[in-house]
């Protein structure tokens, strides 16, 4: 016999609101920012970039699926895809979020579409330092200091300012149309 309680079966661990969605999308945000510039501290930052690219853009779905009535009504679309089109218009950097997460599913690369911009993720170390016999040392060695970029249709984006404006929208967003959800 197992001493485990098993609290809630789904297929989101208990997450059951876009409350808590957007919760989430705070937690990725934070974990982000608070990821350190040497090499451990990119590969956390990376995860947490990832992470709030897919919870920001799967959002939308969130949205959709507790509200959709009254969305259909208010935007004046009539499906899912219309939908995210209009996301899209009212805060492209969640065109950004979209390629980022549908890449990581696709195997790498979002396919190409005229809604979706041309991104580019970009990693950027900081010269290694140079060893006592003036011999350049590996970089796992040197711990180099890394930053993340992200070039949008060749302009380049600090992916701070993306995720900042993107978790604004979202927070605006609620705010306005999601106070009260339905019960799943």
């Amino acid at each position: 016999m197992s001493d485990l309680t098993e609290l809630e079966s789904g297929h989101v661990f208990r997450m059951r609101s876009v409350h808590e969605i957007f919760a989430k999308l705070h937690r990725e945000k934070r974990r982000f920012e608070k990821a350190g510039s040497n090499n451990e501290g990119r590969k956390d930052q990376v995860d947490a970039a990832v992470n709030f690219a897919i919870t920001a853009w799967h959002m939308i779905d969130w949205v959709w699926h507790r509200r959709e009535h009254e969305l259909r009504e208010y935007f004046g679309v009539s499906s899912l895809r219309e939908f995210q089109d209009e996301m899209r218009r009212q805060c492209p950097d969640l065109a950004v979020c979209d390629v980022i997460a549908n890449a990581l599913k696709h195997g790498g690369t979002a396919h190409t579409r005229e809604d979706r911009p041309e991104i580019e993720t970009v990693l950027i170390a900081e010269p290694v330092a140079e060893g006592a016999a003036g011999v350049e040392l590996d970089a796992e060695v040197a711990d180099p200091k890394w930053s993340l970029n992200i070039r949008v249709n060749g302009r380049t984006e600090d992916p701070h300012a993306v995720f900042y404006r993107v978790f604004g929208f979202w927070h605006k967003f609620i705010q306005r149309y999601c106070v009260v959800e339905k019960s799943s």
